[in-house]
């Protein structure tokens, strides 16, 4: 009779060993085989479970219910049922669709909130920028901070340190691998794969890829680490948790994440932090914490852990975490406070805002005031306006997709109200004065996310898996090809297709890209050489907000030829100032990257491969020409893991000269590191509007082409280059890289256009031993 209402009779002492006995004799009442019934705690009472509550089901209705008979009007009848055990000191929340509120045992409240934001998957690795060597030896653990947000569709992870010689990753020096999701923690204590001297100047890349139950894989862009032998002192990891909290810094995505983004803020108890499924939560200095997680449809169970911070900290560090009960005390000591979390996650969600203005009058003018005539409110004729402008945003497909749309079609007369559409905004210009200041302060935790992207007054977007089709603000991101190149941000249409089959590699087997814009803008390539600093002018200086693209270039001396290349991520790896043109990068840029080879004998004092900075953007011209039409596309297919075919074509109509680009490429893929690829490309006329080059940070520049945009050329351009890493068949480590390239002066790209002509070949040979490493390189160009 005292489990008829699912209640203990000692409901101020329920611990989890208590209500794992009260679930065992369920299930033996029920003769179940022990899956079907669960038990946990009651937070709130019954009558305010819509903030957090549970719901108490009575015994009767659980055992009518699998028995098959009949269950009271209104009763669930579940399959698989969760009795509610009623305590004082409970704290389990099951948080429905909505708002829901989790107090604390010991202070402190977290706000549970079904985010309708589009989920933007995250994952991430940082750790400190330099490690200690000596005798060749790493001195100490490396400790790795990550940052994911759809761990519930991780299977296992993997964090890979590589040799700075071998960013293929071909022979991994290290893998620190894991079941789930990555923890916040990674710690990787120096021991490698194979026999290696840690050296000073060395550098070292790491990243960290995830997979999911299916096998498809998620990598980040692999992050640097510089050697020394000077002791590291002072490393802030609290720092290094900010600088990654947030922030996505994926290379390649095939894991399809189809869900809703949860998020959970609020404030901890004094003294205490936090953490949820074994990852630590990051918190500010008064303790206001915000987690976010991207959840499947349905029901989920999460725990928190609220423990002490000095604790957690220790415990983490040694790469342990606590595990504490439901409203006790854990195992692993005193104040360390399990919560338990039921979240329900309801997909359907649509979003619609809106609002019409109508103005009908009448003005007669007379006297001073008649020069307002020419107004047409005040031609003394009735005059109507109007404005329509709305948002909406739906999910589509059960989270597979969703449709966004806005327009606003300001206050115009009432029979042009819809042919303006295509103007742009010239407001957008103010709100490049200071981003910060212009929104409102709200007075509370609320952020402003710009979920639309436009210059004009429509804008629609279409996602569906990996794909879009859209109207507003892109980038054509054609990008990945040494000839073909066309990454410039436009107003227009945009289709952007990514199957969902994978390569072993995570690369979508067909991927397309079409455009089509009238732009109104100027687009300039700049180059400039490091300085060993890190602030660099642009040559213009009202810069479209939000256009610029950013890369660091490891060019080899004597060819030219791009060794590396790195993308920027604006906000963690460089500061922009649109309306000044102004580039501040977060780490200095040396002028040289890396040495040639390691012999003590140099035939130049500055002897290495030269770091560039390269900064593509979309300017507002003092003089702006009537648009054309621009278009083009990119397709890419890969017909097996081994083999992909590719095209590019652009046209651009304009003042003076158009411009056209066709070209294609082949790739044959061995392993990591072992590859051959071919392009060939033809170009009319010259790609950029302006192309310049600066060794001194922006204060003076030179153009990359002499040549005048009205000057009549075309050009050929083609390549070879292949690279063998016996380490993908081998145990050895051997490498040989040979290529051929020849341009026609004729030819231009953005980053090519030289106006001369180049032919470049030339060869290079690693192999390294236990005992000896030797190098060589002969280049012609």
């Amino acid at each position: 009779d005292e489990l008829t209402e699912g209640r203990h009779p000692n409901a101020s002492e329920l611990t989890d060993g208590r209500i794992e006995v009260v679930r065992a004799e369920l299930n033996r009442r029920l003769n179940l085989d022990g899956t079907l019934v669960r038990a946990f705690p009651v937070g709130v009472p019954n009558d305010e479970r819509g903030q957090g509550g549970s719901v108490r089901i009575r015994l009767h209705t659980v055992v009518s219910a699998l028995a098959g008979g009949e269950s009271d009007p209104g009763e669930p009848a579940p399959s698989a049922v969760a009795i509610a055990l009623e305590s004082d000191g409970g704290n389990t929340a099951r948080v429905g669709p909505g708002v829901g509120r989790v107090k604390f045992p010991n202070g402190g409240t977290m706000n549970i909130v079904q985010d309708a934001a589009d989920p933007q998957p995250r994952l991430d690795v940082l750790t400190q920028d330099a490690l200690t060597v000596f005798g060749g030896r790493i001195t100490e653990p490396v400790t790795f901070r990550t940052e994911t947000n759809y761990g519930a569709y991780l299977d296992r992870h993997e964090l890979v340190v590589l040799d700075g010689r071998d960013p293929e990753g071909s022979r991994p020096l290290a893998i620190v691998a894991g079941a789930g999701a990555p923890p916040s923690i990674i710690r990787w204590d120096g021991t490698t794969q194979r026999d290696h001297t840690f050296a000073e100047h060395d550098q070292l890349h790491y990243l960290l890829r995830v997979w999911n139950a299916d096998g498809r894989m998620d990598v980040t862009r692999a992050r640097t680490l510089t050697l020394t032998r000077t002791e590291v002192h002072g490393v802030d990891f609290n720092q290094i948790a900010e600088k990654i909290t947030g922030q996505d810094n994926t290379e390649r995505r095939s894991i399809p994440v189809n869900g809703t983004r949860v998020r959970m803020e609020g404030t901890m108890p004094p003294g205490s932090r936090l953490a949820l499924d074994g990852r630590e939560v990051a918190a500010d200095a008064g303790g206001r914490f915000i987690a976010e997680e991207i959840l499947p449809d349905g029901l989920h169970e999460k725990r928190l852990v609220v423990v002490d911070g000095a604790k957690l900290a220790a415990d983490m560090e040694a790469g342990r975490m606590p595990v504490a009960g439901g409203g006790g005390p854990a195992s692993g000591g005193s104040g360390v406070m399990g919560v338990p979390l039921a979240i329900e996650v309801d997909g359907d969600d649509s979003f619609f805002v809106g609002i019409a203005d109508l103005t009908v009058g009448q003005n007669d003018l007379s006297g001073p005031g008649a020069f307002l005539v020419n107004d047409p409110r005040f031609d003394n004729d009735v005059f109507t306006q109007g404005r329509l402008a709305f948002y909406l945003r739906e999910r589509l497909g059960g989270g597979r997709g969703q449709f966004t749309a806005h327009l606003d079609t300001r206050e115009e007369e009432l029979e042009n109200i819809f042919k303006n559409l295509d103007n742009k905004d010239p407001r957008r210009l103010f709100r490049r004065l200071d981003a910060d200041r212009y929104h409102h302060n709200y007075g509370d935790g609320s952020t402003v996310t710009p979920d639309v992207d436009t210059q004009g007054r429509f804008y629609g977007r279409l996602d569906w898996d990996q794909s879009r089709l859209m109207w507003g603000n892109y980038a054509t991101g054609l990008t990945g090809t040494e000839f073909a190149e066309f990454n410039r941000t436009l107003y227009g249409g945009l289709l952007n297709y990514r199957s969902t089959a994978a390569t072993d590699d995570a690369e979508s087997r067909v991927q397309a890209t079409a455009f089509a814009s009238e732009a109104e803008t100027a687009f300039s390539h700049e180059e400039f050489l490091g300085t060993g600093g890190s602030l660099y002018y642009l040559r213009y200086r009202d810069v479209v907000q939000g256009s610029e693209k950013i890369f660091v270039e490891i060019r080899d001396r004597d060819s030219d030829r791009v060794t590396d290349r790195r993308t920027l991520l604006r906000g963690r790896d460089y500061e922009f100032d649109d309306l000044q043109g102004r580039v501040i990068l977060s780490r200095p840029l040396l002028q040289i990257a890396d040495q040639i080879s390691p012999s003590i004998i140099k035939d130049e004092p500055l002897d290495g491969n030269r770091a560039r900075l390269i900064v593509d953007y979309e300017y507002l011209p003092v003089q702006t020409a009537d648009a054309d039409w621009l278009y083009g596309g990119r397709a890419k297919a890969w017909v097996v893991d081994e083999l992909a075919v590719g095209g590019t074509y652009v046209d651009e109509s304009r003042a003076g000269q158009d411009y056209q680009m066709v070209a294609g490429d082949v790739t044959i893929r061995g392993g990591a590191g072992t590859y051959i690829r071919g392009e060939y490309a033809e170009t009319e006329a010259t790609q950029a509007s302006t192309a310049l080059f600066s060794d001194d940070g922006g204060f003076t520049f030179r153009a990359m082409d002499a040549t005048p945009l009205t000057v009549d050329r075309t050009g050929e351009a083609m390549s070879a280059e292949a690279r063998l890493d016996l380490a993908d068949f081998t145990s050895a480590d051997v490498e040989l890289t040979g290529w051929y390239k020849d341009r026609d002066a004729g030819f231009s790209t953005a980053r090519l256009g030289t106006g001369q002509e180049v032919t470049s070949y030339g060869g290079e040979l690693r192999w390294h031993t236990r005992v000896f490493s030797v190098s060589g390189r002969w280049a012609s160009a």
